[in-house]
């Protein structure tokens, strides 16, 4: 009944990384490039050496007995997420949210770098607040939303925001704008990422989770190749104002396609698991 807190808590994570590492990266950039290969080698490794010790001897618990799954019907069905075309949508949808949002770390600096002459490290220490702003921000608000609102309009607006953010840049100039961007870039996070999650892991049945899980990793995967490569190819046709408009527009697009693709989902996400348009909650554990 906590998925959506329990992802949160492991982004949180993550994200405390993302704002220390280009910060430090940005640094080691500034002084030598090879620093920056060494120390992101070592913590790699480093990192590697503590998952192995830890995972070890760590047993798996059995969500079975610890959590009981009520799913819908016609996911029961599907041996295969191939075979759910409604969430085969989700995921396309979910790739054009990464095509948007992972212009963070590819055409984003560029545009830092082209149109504001920053250095390594200052483009290091703006996109380390993302990470910041999420570490600090995402747990409680995921906390505060999950109780009100219904998660497919939580997502939407968060898609929308994430547009919002890089059409900023076509309106107005400055320093300021670029700290605004990211504050509404960071938020956009928020509001989609952790939902996107638990909504993957509460549409599956617990015998093929792992399975839409791994549609669901794709789904970016193919978005992180196709941003850089879209981004730069509009910078190149006519330069950063058009790339901006297009992220703008594709984030409202895919906003609709979530509400559409999403409406059997209601409210409390980390709390309930779903029959078509029917919210059945779990019992006390």
């Amino acid at each position: 009944e906590n998925i959506t807190r329990a992802y949160s808590l492991n982004r949180m994570a993550v994200n405390l990384g993302f704002s220390i590492g280009p910060v430090v990266g940005g640094l080691l950039a500034a002084i030598n490039y090879k620093w920056l290969f060494y120390v992101d080698g070592f913590t790699c490794i480093a990192a590697g050496l503590v998952f192995a010790a830890y995972f070890y001897k760590k047993k798996p618990r059995n969500p079975v007995k610890d959590q009981p799954i009520v799913p819908a019907p016609s996911i029961v069905k599907a041996k295969s997420p191939f075979r759910d075309v409604s969430y085969l949508a989700f995921a396309c949808l979910t790739a054009g949210f990464g095509i948007v949002f992972f212009q963070l770390f590819n055409t984003l600096p560029l545009y830092y770098r082209e149109g504001y002459g920053l250095s390594e490290s200052a483009i290091g220490w703006l996109i380390g607040l993302n990470g910041f702003i999420v570490f600090l921000v995402e747990m409680p608000l995921v906390y505060a939303l999950g109780e009100k609102y219904s998660l497919r309009s939580i997502v939407a607006i968060g898609t929308i925001l994430s547009g919002a953010a890089y059409l900023l840049f076509n309106v107005t100039e400055g320093i300021f704008i670029l700290l605004l961007s990211m504050l509404i870039l960071s938020v956009a996070e928020i509001l989609v990422m952790p939902y996107l999650t638990s909504y993957t892991a509460n549409r599956a049945h617990v015998t093929v989770r792992g399975k839409y899980m791994g549609v669901y990793g794709m789904a970016y995967s193919v978005a992180f190749i196709i941003a850089p490569a879209l981004g730069t190819f509009l910078i190149s046709y006519s330069g950063f104002t058009l790339l901006w408009y297009v992220m703008g527009g594709i984030s409202i697009l895919v906003a609709v396609g979530f509400i559409w693709n999403m409406k059997e989902i209601h409210v409390k996400p980390e709390i309930a698991t779903f029959v078509e348009d029917k919210q059945v909650e779990l019992p006390a554990s």
